[in-house]
């Protein structure tokens, strides 16, 4: 009897053991189930945006060549949440005077899927450009890539400051873009005159569509085109030669057209895209007139502006 009580007895001891050391192990568990829960959701809630405003967010990217002050080291890497798989990514910063000879600013971007892409400002001031992802980096739920800057400088060395550190441009903001609504953001056209004195998208072409003695509009290819229309107007009787219209992007020449002198001085351009420049995200169209006047010079007005050709429209179709 009491060996059978004693037996009772242990076995009830042995449960309680087993339940406590199940107790531990189910919080344990509980714990780590919840840990892990946590984790998925910071990864699914992965910033599909970098904006340089918000230096508390960017204070958690330190090491990876994005200061939290806006400032960009020679290389940078950069995480986006891209949960849509979206097919483009945008990127916006201010390419900074260094007094080099050369102060245009390229970036190369390396992805993870071992693509690569580029883009080059060769003007300073503020840049904005798009880029189209590679199909298996825009099939990720998460877009990682390398940012690798052309120009970079050393302010303590300019003598602009005491900072030692090795930087390339300023940055405001990178994006994954809904391309189906991003059209406002990133125009594919410009009529004019335009609202705005300055806009990002357009560099040496005042609001009232005048070029001066060249100018770069940046179109973004959202829809596929491959081709260009530019419509303008040269004035009549300023000119001694024949006046004409060359057309670039990224340096490349794609039509140097002679503008005829009839229709008063309105011409209208259809150009053709080779397949590569077709292929562009953000296309860089660079017009350079092959004259200019100052009509206050010219005894026509008060405007002391150096001028070329007025711009109407410039858009892609």
């Amino acid at each position: 009897m009491r060996q059978l009580v004693r037996t009772q007895e242990s076995n009830h001891i042995i449960g309680n053991r087993r339940y406590s050391y199940v107790l531990p192990l189910a919080i344990f568990l509980t714990a780590m189930l919840i840990g892990c829960s946590k984790e998925a959701k910071k990864a699914g809630a992965l910033r599909s945006e970098i904006d340089a405003s918000d230096t508390t967010y960017l204070k958690t990217l330190e090491g990876t060549g994005v200061y939290v002050d806006g400032w960009v080291g020679d290389a940078a890497k950069v995480t986006l949440g891209n949960p849509r798989h979206s097919r483009a990514f945008a990127i916006s910063g201010v390419n900074v005077q260094t007094g080099a000879k050369d102060e245009s600013l390229g970036l190369k971007f390396e992805f993870m899927s071992g693509k690569t892409d580029s883009v080059a400002f060769s003007r300073i001031g503020p840049f904005k450009a798009m880029l189209f992802l590679p199909i298996p980096d825009a099939a990720a739920d998460t877009l990682q890539l390398m940012i690798v800057s052309s120009k970079t400088f050393v302010p303590s060395k300019l003598g602009t400051s005491q900072d030692d550190r090795v930087l390339s441009f300023r940055f405001e903001k990178i994006s994954v873009v809904d391309l189906d609504s991003s059209l406002n953001d990133f125009p594919a056209s410009y009529e004019f005159p335009r609202k705005d004195e300055t806009e990002r998208g357009l560099i040496g072409v005042y609001k009232d569509g005048w070029m001066a003695d060249s100018a770069v509009v940046f179109l973004y290819n959202l829809q596929g085109k491959s081709s260009v229309e530019i419509r303008g107007f040269v004035p009549p009787d300023i000119f001694t030669r024949i006046a004409d219209l060359e057309v670039r992007v990224n340096g490349v020449l794609l039509v140097k057209e002679q503008l005829p002198k009839q229709n008063q001085g309105y011409f209208r351009s259809i150009i053709s895209f080779p397949e590569d420049v077709a292929a562009l995200a953000s296309i860089p169209l660079t017009l350079k007139p092959s004259g200019t006047f100052v009509p206050y010079q010219r005894g026509i007005n008060a405007d002391t502006r150096r001028l070329s050709y007025q711009l109407q429209y410039v858009g892609l179709r």
